[in-house]
């Protein structure tokens, strides 16, 4: 790689949201869901990925659908791109109403030489906070989200039969995300990367079987459930790791391997498919 990619750490933006209902009502009704959200409401943990959209020109679109590199993400020369992961810090709860500010800053980007070609990892820091009396900055969330970039296009390989997700679950909760959910969460995430709504594009050129779903959607019913089944305490952080795609209408598993009512600090939680696939990983800090 003759790019120098270095010149983009530090890199930061700021932008402003107004934390209104409609995306709100809009995932409620798209995950089936009857809550109707007014001013003042909290809403649930990662639906802060429905707020702070940058409305990216038409004119500056890539094939794959996403903004064009090198604007604030570096202009890796690497084809794909790919959502890895989150470490999600959550301080204070997200109220529909707020007027709120997302701070990113591109914090470190290293290569690699992988088994099968070179990869680029990108982390990102978002830092979502209010201003209160005084222009004084409330640190509301911190998102650091990793993203990486390879040449190497999809390999179906052989269900991964990973103990760890078998037989040890201590709950478990079945999930079916199908062709209109995803058409819909992207467009409340103006996430027009091709992958997820063309199939064409997702077969033919990056040789996925079938659409694609949204790592954060996966991510966001997984912290959803956490919640749900231990509604009195509070989840502080959540940290998740992208192992395998989940496709269209894929039946797929949340489980968590504790007693989460009997158990206080970092819970592992986790998704596998219906052929033991290891799909994420997750783990859970309540408090």
């Amino acid at each position: 790689m003759n790019v120098d990619l270095d010149k983009w750490i530090k890199k930061e933006k700021t932008t402003q949201s107004f934390i209104n209902s409609y995306p709100a009502d809009a995932m409620s009704a798209t995950l089936g869901l009857s809550k109707k959200y007014i001013e003042g409401d909290e809403i649930p943990l990662c639906w802060h990925w429905l707020y702070f959209l940058e409305l990216i020109n038409k004119n500056n679109i890539a094939e794959d659908g996403h903004e064009k590199k090198g604007d604030f993400l570096p202009p890796v020369p690497l084809d794909r791109r790919m959502y890895a992961g989150s470490d999600i810090s959550f301080y204070e709860p997200i109220f529909i109403g707020s007027i709120l500010y997302r701070h990113s800053k591109i914090e470190a980007i290293n290569s690699k030489q992988g088994s099968s070609g070179p990869l680029v990892f990108v982390k990102v820091k978002h830092t979502i906070y209010r201003m209160d009396k005084g222009n004084l900055k409330k640190i509301i969330l911190e998102d650091i989200q990793n993203i990486v970039y390879t040449n190497n296009k999809y390999k179906k390989t052989k269900p991964i039969n990973s103990n760890k997700f078998i037989n040890k679950s201590f709950l478990t909760k079945a999930f079916v995300a199908d062709s209109v959910m995803l058409f819909r969460y992207s467009a409340l995430t103006f996430n027009s990367h091709k992958i997820h709504y063309d199939y064409e594009y997702a077969n033919k050129v990056e040789n996925y079987p079938s659409l694609v779903v949204h790592g954060p959607f996966m991510a966001t019913i997984l912290a959803m459930w956490a919640k749900e089944i231990n509604s009195r305490k509070k989840i502080e952080k959540f940290s998740f790791k992208i192992i395998n795609p989940v496709f269209e209408g894929e039946k797929i598993f949340l489980e968590t391997y504790h007693d989460i009512n009997s158990r206080e600090g970092s819970t592992d939680f986790g998704i596998r498919g219906s052929d033991n696939k290891t799909i994420l990983i997750s783990k859970v800090q309540y408090k």
